[in-house]
C-alpha cells in the first residue's frame, strides 16, 4: 500500500471480514468503503478536561472539532464511567501476574 506518507502498521492488519458484523441472521454486505487517509501528526500532545456538567464537556468538544485541530481522540466520561474504570484496575492489580 503506497500512500504518499507514513502509514501505522496497526492500519494496515485491519480485519475487513470482521467490519461488518450482522445479529439475528441479518445477512449483511458491504458494497462501498470510503476510507480517509490522514498524514501523520506533526506533534502529538495530551491535556485532560474537568467540567461541571456532561453539557460543559460536550460544548468543549464541540468548540475544539470547529477550531481547526484534529484530535486523534476525544473521550467524554461521567463519574460512573470512571468509577467503573477504578474498579476495574483494581481488580486486574490484584490478579496474579502470568
Amino acid at each position: 500500500m503506497r500512500t504518499g506518507t507514513r502509514v501505522h502498521e496497526v492500519f494496515l492488519r485491519l480485519r475487513f471480514d470482521r467490519l461488518f458484523v450482522g445479529s439475528e441472521g441479518t445477512l449483511g454486505i458491504i458494497t462501498e468503503i470510503i476510507l480517509k487517509i490522514s498524514p501523520m501528526p506533526l506533534s502529538h500532545k495530551t491535556a485532560l478536561g474537568m467540567f461541571s456538567s456532561l453539557r460543559d464537556a460536550g460544548q468543549a468538544v464541540s468548540d475544539i472539532m470547529h477550531s481547526g485541530i484534529i484530535p486523534s481522540v476525544l473521550e467524554i466520561m461521567d463519574a460512573n464511567s470512571i468509577r467503573v474504570l477504578r474498579e476495574i484496575r483494581a481488580f486486574l492489580c490484584r490478579m496474579p501476574q502470568p
